[in-house]
C-alpha cells in the first residue's frame, strides 16, 4: 500500500517546511506568481493534487529501484507501485540540475536559462511546459511487461499503464514528442522537445477505455488563477481560524481539498482519502472526522463524506476498515463514532442535516451498524467487545496488552451516543416505539458500563469473559467524557481531575508521559492525534470544562500551524511522526481553530 513513496519524517522536516515557505515566496514562476500569496508546498511531504483527482505530483527520494525526483503518481486501487512517470529536464540531450519550487498552484523546476512547469488542469489532466529551449524527458517507472505505448496521431501518444489499471494520453500542444524505448534493460519513455520559440508543452490526460479530446484547453497561464479561485472558494466553506492560526488553516484546507477523489467503482460518492501519500483510502472512522470540518458551510460535501463509508457496509452492518475505489476490507473495522459525529453535524447545521430524506437515509445505516456492534459479545454480558486493537482505532493502545477480546468503556460510550442519536432520528421519522427503545438501550448500556468498568476513581478495560482488567494510563479510557451529563457528576469530576496528566505544551498525549508504556514515537502509546484530541475536547466541553478544552485546542493548533499536518506528533517535542498531509489531522485543526475563533462556546452549539 504505497510502499514506494519514500517520504520519511525526519527531524529537519519543520525546518524544510519553513525553508520552502521562504524560497517559494520569492521564487514563484511568472505563471504562478500573479496569484498571491500561493500556499508553499514541500512535495516530499505534501503532494500536489486536485479535488476529485486520482493523480498526484510528489517528490520522491532515491531507493535501490528508483532515482530521486518529481513523479506523477496514481492513487487508484491496491497497486504496489503508485508511481508512474518521472520528469527530467534536458538541455541538448543531457540532464540538467534544477531547483524545485512548489505551491498549491503548480510546480516549477528552475534550471539555468529556463524552467519546466507543471500544473493541474482539472482532476484528470496535468500540463507540463518547458521554456528557454529545455526539453522534458518523461520516463515510465516500475515498467511491467503489459505496459506499452503507441502513437495515436501526430500529436498524441497513448500510454497503457497496465500495472496501475489506467491509460494516459500525452498530447503535445507545442513542440514535438518522441517515444523512446530500450531493451536491455527494458525501458519506455518520451522526450518532448521545444519548437522554434524554445517552448514545449504537453498535456497528460488520464482515461480508462476511451479518450475524448477536450473541447478546449485553457492557456497554461490560466491554470494557476483557476486553481486559486477554487481553493479560495473551498476555504470559505471551512471553519474560520484566529489570525495567528490562519496559515495552518490554509494548509489544512488545501489538504482536505486535494485529498478528495471522485466517485468510482466501490466509492459511491466523492471521498476524502486519509492521504495521497501511503495510506491510500478512506478509513472506517477517519471519514467521520473529515465530515465534521465540512459540516457548517459545506453540508453536501460533509454528507457525502459521512455516507460514502456507511454505504459500503456489508450485509451484516459492519463498516469496512479501509475503503477506496477497488478495496473494501473487513479484516478489521473501526469504532462506531458516526453517531457522535452526526450529533455534532446536526447541532452545527440543523437546517442541512435534519431533513426527512437524510434522516431516513442515515437511520437505516446507523441501526445496522449499532446492531452489528452489539452482536459482538462473546460472553453475553451486554457489553460489546473489540477483537483487535485496530478495531478501536487506537491500534496498539496500552489497554490491549491485556489481550482480546477486550471490553472497553470507550466502545460502550460511542454506542450509547449512537443510540441517543438513533432515538432522536426515530422520533423525527415518526417511529416513536423505536425511539423509546433506543433511549432505554442507551441508558441500560451506560449503567452496565459504569458497573463493569468504573473502579474507585477511574475506568478500566476488561478481558471479555474473565475477571481480568487493566487500569491503563491510556487516554482511551477517558473517552467516556463524550457522554457529558449522561455520566454521574462524581464520575465526571474524577475524570476531569485526572485527565490533566495527559496535557502537555503540545496537546493531549495518548499515553501518560510518565507511564512505563509511554513511547515518544509509539503510535497510540504517546503521540498526539487529531481524532483523540477532537473527541476529548468535545467531552471536556460537554462536561463544562471549557477553559481546559480551549487550552488543549490551542496547543494542538499552535503545534501544527507550520507543519504538513502529520499523521501524529510527539507529545513532548511536537516532532511530526509517520505519514504526512493527513486529512483527519487537518480536519481536527480546522474544527478546533474554529472553536478558538468563536470563543468559549460549547463545541456542539
Amino acid at each position: 500500500m504505497g510502499a514506494d513513496l519514500g517520504c520519511p519524517i525526519v527531524p529537519r522536516m519543520l525546518a524544510r517546511f519553513a525553508f520552502t515557505v521562504a524560497v517559494v515566496a520569492v521564487a514563484a514562476s511568472a505563471s504562478f506568481a500573479q496569484v498571491a500569496p500561493p500556499l508553499p508546498l514541500d512535495l516530499q511531504y505534501v503532494p500536489l493534487s486536485h479535488d476529485g483527482s486520482y493523480l498526484t505530483l510528489a517528490h520522491l527520494t532515491a531507493t535501490d529501484t528508483r532515482s530521486e525526483g518529481l513523479y506523477l503518481r496514481s492513487v487508484r486501487g491496491a497497486t504496489d507501485h503508485q508511481s508512474m512517470l518521472l520528469f527530467e529536464t534536458l538541455r541538448n540531450g543531457a540532464v540538467v540540475r534544477t531547483r524545485e519550487h512548489a505551491t498549491a498552484l503548480g510546480v516549477r523546476l528552475q534550471a539555468e536559462g529556463g524552467a519546466v512547469e507543471l500544473a493541474f488542469d482539472g482532476p484528470g489532466s496535468v500540463r507540463v511546459r518547458s521554456s528557454g529551449g529545455l526539453s522534458v524527458r518523461v520516463k515510465v517507472v516500475y515498467l511491467r511487461d503489459a505496459d506499452d505505448a503507441w502513437r495515436a496521431a501526430a500529436d498524441r501518444v497513448v500510454l497503457n499503464v497496465a500495472s496501475n489499471k489506467l491509460k494516459l494520453m500525452l498530447q503535445t500542444m507545442q513542440g514535438q514528442m518522441e517515444v523512446v524505448r530500450g531493451q536491455a534493460p527494458k525501458s519506455l519513455g518520451f522526450i518532448v522537445t521545444p519548437g522554434a520559440d524554445d517552448v514545449a508543452e504537453v498535456a497528460i490526460d488520464e482515461f480508462h477505455s476511451t479518450w475524448r479530446a477536450p473541447a478546449a484547453r485553457p492557456s497554461f497561464e490560466r491554470l494557476g488563477p483557476a486553481i486559486a479561485d477554487k481553493l479560495s472558494a473551498w476555504r470559505r466553506q471551512l471553519p474560520r481560524a484566529p489570525i495567528d492560526l490562519e496559515a495552518g488553516a490554509r494548509m489544512a484546507s488545501f489538504i482536505l481539498w486535494s485529498n478528495r477523489v471522485g466517485p468510482r467503482l466501490l466509492l459511491s460518492r466523492k471521498a476524502i482519502f486519509s492521504t495521497k501519500n501511503t495510506l491510500i483510502g478512506d478509513w472506517g472512522w477517519d471519514h467521520a472526522f473529515h465530515a465534521l470540518a465540512l459540516a457548517a458551510e459545506a453540508p453536501d460535501a460533509a454528507w457525502d463524506e459521512l455516507m460514502v463509508v456507511l454505504e459500503a457496509q456489508d450485509e451484516y452492518g459492519a463498516i469496512p476498515d479501509r475503503l477506496n475505489d477497488t478495496v473494501r476490507t473487513f479484516d478489521f473495522t473501526k469504532p462506531p463514532v458516526q453517531g457522535w459525529a452526526l450529533r455534532r453535524m446536526m447541532k452545527d447545521n440543523p437546517q442541512a442535516f435534519i431533513k426527512p430524506a437524510r434522516t431516513k437515509e442515515v437511520y437505516v445505516r446507523l441501526v445496522q451498524q449499532a446492531q452489528w456492534w452489539l452482536s459482538r459479545d462473546d460472553d453475553h454480558d451486554g457489553l460489546p467487545q473489540y477483537e483487535h486493537g485496530n478495531d478501536s482505532g487506537w491500534d496498539n493502545a496500552s489497554p490491549f496488552v491485556l489481550g482480546v477480546p477486550l471490553e472497553s468503556p470507550d466502545l460502550a460510550s460511542y454506542l450509547a451516543v449512537k443510540m441517543d442519536v438513533l432515538a432522536d432520528l426515530a422520533g423525527r421519522l415518526g417511529k416513536q416505539a423505536e425511539a423509546r427503545e433506543w433511549k432505554q438501550r442507551s441508558t441500560a448500556l451506560i449503567e452496565k458500563m459504569l458497573s463493569a468498568f468504573w473502579r474507585a476513581d477511574r475506568f478500566v478495560a476488561t478481558l471479555s469473559g474473565t475477571d481480568r482488567f487493566i487500569a491503563s494510563d491510556s487516554l482511551l479510557l477517558w473517552v467516556p467524557l463524550i457522554l457529558g451529563n449522561r455520566l454521574p457528576a462524581a464520575v465526571r469530576s474524577s475524570l476531569l481531575n485526572t485527565i490533566t496528566k495527559f496535557v502537555t505544551a503540545q496537546g493531549l498525549a495518548t499515553e501518560w508521559p510518565q507511564s512505563p508504556l509511554y513511547e515518544p514515537d509509539g503510535y497510540w502509546r504517546g503521540p498526539v492525534w487529531g481524532p483523540s484530541t477532537l473527541l476529548i475536547v468535545d467531552g471536556l466541553l460537554a462536561s463544562g470544562a471549557r477553559d481546559l478544552a480551549l487550552q488543549v485546542a490551542r496547543a494542538y493548533c499552535r503545534t501544527l500551524q507550520s507543519t504538513s499536518m502529520p499523521e501524529n506528533y510527539d507529545a513532548l517535542t511536537g516532532q511530526p511522526r509517520k505519514d504526512t498531509a493527513f486529512s483527519w489531522t487537518a480536519a481536527a485543526y480546522l474544527v478546533l481553530a474554529g472553536e478558538l475563533a468563536t470563543g468559549p462556546q460549547d463545541v456542539r452549539r
